[in-house]
């Protein structure tokens, strides 16, 4: 048992990898996600989307968190509510993903939380590069804010839904396994079985 509890007290270390590791895999899926947007919308709005996303991605890629915040959340508020009549699609969810990655990093766990769910539930097909990747990042984020049974809940279904998506069949699922079993071990009261069996 005790290294079981040395286990727990790395905790927060370990979360802090988890946090970082993937964030360079949605940027690039980012890249790819967005394509999908330009490609459906008429020329005279064509690089609306575009240039908010090349705005957002500079800024994150320099670690300017509200900055880039701040552009996609202009993004949503002009073109969210035209998604149909300018032929969007599912790709929009990319701004709703990134809107989350933003506010994690600045340490908003509750708004990302929200900011995730909607990327994963208004934005469902897989013209949305990142609705998996979603899923995951929901659940990473209710962790954060200690609400470890609703984080394992989501961490799991990820686990069952991201061998066949091209994005998220990239994240190393040792380490979801790894904050899954944190949570198990975290969660009131805890589960200590299911902790182990994510660790073997």
């Amino acid at each position: 048992m005790p290294y079981l509890f040395g286990y727990l007290f790395c905790f927060n270390d370990f979360f802090k990898h988890m946090i970082n590791s993937n964030y360079t895999t949605a940027l690039a899926a980012g890249l790819v996600s967005v394509l999908s947007i330009g490609t459906v919308m008429p020329s005279h709005a064509q690089n609306g989307p575009r240039d908010y996303q090349r705005t957002a991605l500079a800024a994150m890629k320099e670690g300017k968190w509200q900055e880039a915040l701040d552009a996609v959340d202009r993004c949503i508020r002009v073109y969210e509510p035209r998604i149909k009549m300018l032929g969007l699609d599912d790709g929009f969810g990319w701004f709703y993903y990134q809107k989350g990655v933003c506010l994690s990093q600045l340490k908003k766990y509750s708004e990302a939380v929200e900011a995730f769910k909607a990327c994963y539930t208004k934005f469902p097909s897989a013209r949305n590069q990142l609705v998996k990747m979603a899923l995951f990042r929901e659940g990473e984020n209710y962790c954060r804010m200690g609400e470890f049974g609703k984080g394992a809940e989501l961490l799991e279904k990820f686990l069952k839904e991201y061998r066949n998506d091209p994005v998220a069949r990239n994240v190393n699922a040792g380490e979801v396994q790894g904050l899954l079993a944190q949570c198990y071990f975290r969660m009131d009261p805890p589960s200590f079985d299911k902790g182990l069996e994510n660790l073997t």
